[in-house]
């Protein structure tokens, strides 16, 4: 039954889109599957869900017993500065295929962010959906996570919320050299402007948490914009039959303060 309504979806995509004037199109018909050669022991559903992730190995410990855990639901903030630059340049990108995302591998390292003074250079950026943070207790049909890290390792993550709304060539890009791409393996390239999916004027909130998957590991500097960028409710759709849930839920804040730079 899965399968019926995933081919009508796809079905439906490529129909509706065909006579787009924005080409919001896919290439090539044949099922959407995903094939993954990094399957994982734990899911986002039953019992191998997020909550009983700190069961299934000792590593995934702090994913229950953990004081700054991500995501979160962000309301409270204190206005701060935030030094932050944003040194991102169209180039290409390798696609992985996963269990439970698709995701995007930088050829070059020329993408990076500086954040009060230290630089963290982008080593991935992949999706979830729903959106795993909320604003103010509202939650977007998607989110994306550009994942940085530093000289010593350090991790500094960008989530990007996703509404429902025009559509995106570049996010249609991904969609038509990975998701359509059937029995392929993983390593197709594809050449993005990743500009088109930052929202430059936002606000940005600032916190302490950690990576949203096993072994939720902390220490990792937040960065949630809070104006969501824009993808076609087909686009949402198409990328939501393949992975979805995808997401966590959101986790207390405990005694963290959140920064919203002016």
């Amino acid at each position: 039954m899965k399968k019926f309504f995933s081919l009508v979806s796809v079905l439906l995509f490529l129909l509706t889109g065909c006579s787009n004037i924005r080409n919001e199109h896919v290439i090539q018909l044949t099922e959407p599957s995903v094939k993954s050669n990094n399957e994982v022991d734990w899911s986002y559903t039953g019992k191998t869900g997020p909550n009983y992730w700190s069961s299934i190995k000792n590593e995934y410990a702090l994913c229950s017993k953990g004081s700054y855990q991500s995501p979160i639901n962000i309301e409270q903030t204190n206005k701060s500065s935030l030094p932050l630059g944003i040194n991102y340049h169209s180039g290409e990108f390798k696609i992985e295929k996963e269990q439970f995302t698709t995701k995007l591998i930088p050829l070059k390292h020329s993408n990076s962010i500086n954040l009060r003074g230290k630089n963290y250079e982008l080593i991935q950026f992949h999706f979830h959906t729903p959106s795993e943070h909320l604003l103010y207790g509202k939650q977007s049909a998607l989110e994306i996570h550009f994942v940085h890290k530093d000289a010593n390792g350090s991790i500094a993550v960008i989530g990007i919320l996703v509404n429902i709304g025009e559509f995106n060539k570049e996010f249609q890009k991904v969609i038509t050299s990975n998701i359509l791409s059937g029995e392929r393996q993983n390593g197709n390239i594809v050449t993005l402007n990743l500009h088109s999916f930052i929202p430059n004027t936002s606000k940005k909130i600032v916190y302490k948490g950690s990576i949203t998957t096993p072994p939720c590991t902390e220490g990792v500097t937040w960065i949630v914009y809070k104006k969501p960028i824009q993808f076609s409710d087909k686009q949402i759709m198409f990328y939501q039959n393949l992975y979805y849930p995808t997401n966590r839920s959101t986790q207390p804040i405990n005694d963290r303060v959140l920064l919203e730079s002016w």
